[in-house]
């Protein structure tokens, strides 16, 4: 992915290899890596995606600890 889109950070060109090959669902606001993802007919969608269909549980404490949780990993970038 580097060769073809040099703009992409190496982390976003992982993400991007390996929501590929595993038919992952790639989370993402970055412009760069959703043009690329597409361009692959990889599945992406940004952080409202995950809101909504977070919000459809009917345990917003269980909600409210999903996103703290997303919130305070380190490899999560908001």
């Amino acid at each position: 992915y580097l060769s073809r889109a040099p703009a992409l950070s190496i982390i976003d060109a992982y993400a991007l290899a390996l929501a590929a090959s595993r038919t992952w669902v790639l989370l993402t606001g970055d412009s760069r890596l959703r043009r690329e993802a597409e361009r692959d007919q990889v599945d992406v969608h940004g952080i409202l995606w995950l809101l909504e269909l977070l919000s459809a549980t009917e345990d917003p404490a269980a909600l409210a600890a999903g996103l703290r949780r997303l919130r305070g990993d380190p490899r999560t970038r908001l």
